[in-house]
């Protein structure tokens, strides 16, 4: 993993929060102090539904679908 580049940008940035994103992630860091009992919203999304549908298309193949990341 060493020399990994994530290329992540500033997607959304307000007072108290900022989110950043790739094509692959997008990460919302907020203020405050950590509670680790407490899970407040947690969201993960799939940036590019063409490869989600191969990806689901492929599943029961055997096979991966070009451009996934299994």
């Amino acid at each position: 993993m060493v020399g990994m580049h994530f290329d992540l940008e500033t997607m959304v940035r307000g007072k108290d929060f900022v989110g950043i994103n790739n094509e692959a992630v997008t990460i919302v860091f907020f203020k405050g102090r950590p509670h680790p009992e407490t899970l407040e919203h947690m969201s993960l999304s799939e940036h590019d539904e063409r490869v989600a549908c191969r990806s689901q298309a492929t599943e029961g193949s055997g096979r991966r679908a070009r451009g996934s990341r299994r």
